[in-house]
């Protein structure tokens, strides 16, 4: 799992400071993304397919994930159990689903809302640029960031957050005008406030609890399906979004990973997750779909543990890395581009 979320870290964090990636293809062409939307660049003649054997090969190159913390908020002297949830700390958490003003708003905005505290001081359905969640099953902790856009000052948004916290019970362990960090109970939230003048502020938000709260799955516009209410996680439901109208992902995939970025012309998504069965299955169903869709195929390539498939549907660029961990067990890799 962490050598894939290495991969996608750190194709979105160049991605982000760059404005623009090239991805090579096999045929020698390659997909260029950015801001300005996205750009195939071919080649004369088109690859053709690899065969698939499943024999034991290399892995998907990559390397470990790390988790940065900020000091101020390390738990080894709380006095209090830093990995305890209180019924009274779940309920907070678990009963924010499917509050009333939710429905309509984008994924990235409900996940955001539905896993903060209750009441956080977000204007409703507010547009977020960057939104990330990476659960690391491991060390037990889930991670979530985000960044939007807001009015008002630095010193007003600073005292409003710093006394919602205070009046929720959380310590507060960095108070400063723009930077505000909390915890309780195995919370931790660092919030941060950029004045970009004209009344204007860039907050972002960076969460991150332990261990992993499982979150109840409660009836929601998010995982309304055309059979009623789906009982798979939010997480889930966010991933198939991102994806054309039958697109063949494994109901209630464990999702451990979704990045969102919003460009000016363009859009950026990705989602990890696990599903059981033999990872060629999985590949072959891919491949499959794109070619009953009639979609322009740009890479495929089958090793004998692993497939890589990037294929274009009008404006969007779909790319899937499917790895197999054992014979019973797959890790999928999707990244959705779409020019606006």
């Amino acid at each position: 799992m962490k050598r894939m979320m290495t991969i996608m870290s750190t194709f979105l964090t160049i991605l982000l400071i760059s404005g623009c990636v090239s991805i090579p293809l096999t045929d020698g062409g390659s997909i260029e993304i950015s801001a300005d939307g996205l750009t195939i660049i071919p080649t004369e003649d088109d690859g053709g397919d690899v065969d698939i054997e499943e024999e034991s090969v290399g892995k998907v190159k990559g390397s470990t994930t790390e988790i940065d913390e900020d000091e101020s908020v390390n738990e080894e002297n709380e006095s209090e159990n830093p990995v305890t949830i209180t019924d009274d700390e779940e309920n907070e958490s678990t009963d924010l689903a499917g509050q009333d003003g939710l429905g309509g708003c984008a994924h990235e905005f409900y996940l955001l809302k539905n896993r903060l505290p209750d009441g956080f001081p977000i204007p409703e359905c507010t547009y977020i640029t960057v939104f990330e969640i990476v659960e690391d099953q491991e060390d037990h902790v889930r991670m979530m960031t985000a960044q939007y856009h807001n009015f008002g000052s630095t010193q007003e948004a600073h005292d409003d957050a710093k006394n919602f916290f205070s009046d929720l019970g959380y310590a507060i362990t960095n108070d400063e005008v723009g930077v505000l960090s909390v915890k309780k109970n195995g919370i931790q939230i660092t919030l941060t406030k950029e004045d970009l003048g004209s009344d204007s502020l860039l907050t972002g938000i960076q969460y991150r609890e332990t261990p992993i709260i499982q979150y109840k799955v409660i009836d929601s516009f998010i995982n309304l399906t055309e059979n009623g209410h789906g009982k798979c996680s939010d997480e889930y439901y966010t991933s198939l979004s991102l994806l054309p109208e039958d697109f063949p992902l494994a109901e209630c995939a464990k999702t451990t990973f979704i990045v969102m970025e919003n460009f000016d012309a363009a859009s950026n998504s990705a989602a990890f997750y696990k599903v059981d069965g033999i990872w060629a299955d999985h590949y072959n169903a891919f491949v499959a779909y794109a070619e009953a869709n009639n979609f322009t195929i740009t890479q495929d390539e089958g090793l004998a543990t692993q497939g890589e498939l990037s294929y274009m549907d009008g404006d969007t660029i779909v790319y899937i890395a499917v790895e197999k961990i054992d014979k019973t067990k797959t890790d999928i890799h999707i990244n959705v581009s779409k020019k606006f």
